[in-house]
């Protein structure tokens, strides 16, 4: 559906039963022109929408927030308790989730990774040229890092593809390198990780791509690349 949409959250409609559902994709576009007087946060248009769905057969959920900034990050911290409840009730089915855009900090992120118990492939997109509001930062990434002490529960325990793309400034070559090896060669003996890619603004050392080349010999689809933007 193609429709041309001023943002307005005031009609609530009754909830829609879509049982058959597996795939679910949702592409919000806006410029400033769509910015009126009369218009209510896109963020929170985006969440009351999909709160009257009820999607019990969902295995793919992907979402692409292509909305002008107007204060996003104020207005998705309102609404994000809403949007993790949606992501809880999405959960026991979900496999893969893909997200571009969305404005989310890191631990808005991570919260929404904890709900997801059964999701195996991961695609995560945020901008390349926002160094201050990169989420994938070194807190993220070391949180999705399996413990070999397995002190606090693992997030996605049964992640196989993961692709990220962001900035790079907020995180370091070592954490990358950490998480992937901690998935690939799992704290259970077997593997689990089959594919990892990240593409970011951030150079790739040597040392990463001798690791990279190793990954590669073992099995693992492994892409790690800088990205320059003129």
């Amino acid at each position: 559906m193609n429709a041309d949409y001023t943002f307005r959250a005031q009609w609530l409609a009754p909830k829609l039963p879509l049982t058959m559902l597996n795939h679910f994709d949702l592409t919000l576009q806006s410029g400033e022109r769509d910015i009126s007087p009369g218009s209510d946060a896109a963020e929170l248009c985006l969440v009351q929408f999909l709160e009257q769905l009820e999607l019990p057969q969902l295995r793919s959920l992907s979402l692409r927030w292509l909305v002008a900034p107007e204060e996003g990050e104020r207005h998705w911290s309102e609404v994000h308790p809403r949007f993790i409840s949606i992501l809880s009730s999405v959960a026991p089915t979900l496999r893969s989730l893909s997200v571009a855009y969305l404005p989310l900090t890191d631990e808005q992120a991570l919260e929404c990774l904890m709900q997801l118990h059964c999701l195996s492939h991961l695609d995560l997109r945020f901008s390349l040229v926002d160094r201050e509001h990169d989420p994938i930062t070194d807190v993220f990434l070391e949180a999705c890092t399996p413990r070999l002490d397995k002190s606090s529960p693992t997030i996605l325990p049964l992640l196989e593809a993961v692709y990220l793309q962001c900035n790079g400034a907020q995180h370091s070559a070592t954490q990358v390198v950490d998480l992937i090896q901690s998935r690939w060669m799992s704290i259970w003996g077997s593997v689990h990780l089959r594919s990892f890619s990240l593409i970011s603004m951030k150079p790739v050392s040597a040392h990463t791509r001798q690791r990279m080349k190793k990954w590669s010999e073992e099995g693992l689809e492994v892409f790690l690349d800088q990205v320059d933007i003129r």
